[in-house]
């Protein structure tokens, strides 16, 4: 399901279980958009990196992630994750 609004609705979806994960297609974000959300499903045993499973620093005012933050919830499968990987990479495949 789609879901509306700002990315910190995202990651709180994503924390609180409501949803598996999503793909924020950035690779430069703004870290007051990003840095609470990331947190808070950081801190529900879920997962956020960028599509090298590295994860997401923030430092400055803005960061940089390589392809793609992939964010998943503490529910989802490895499976599901690396599905999420795959589109990232087929998607930056197909843009080449």
């Amino acid at each position: 399901a789609n879901v509306c609004c700002g990315a910190l609705v995202k990651y709180w979806a994503v924390a609180t279980g409501s949803h598996s994960g999503f793909i924020q297609y950035a690779e430069k974000i703004k870290s007051w958009d990003h840095a609470a959300g990331v947190l808070c499903v950081i801190e529900s045993g879920g997962a956020v990196t960028d599509v090298n499973g590295e994860p997401i620093r923030f430092g400055s005012r803005t960061a940089e992630v390589e392809g793609a933050i992939i964010c998943s919830a503490r529910e989802c499968s490895p499976e599901v994750r690396e599905r999420f990987v795959r589109a990232v990479r087929d998607a930056r495949d197909r843009s080449s």
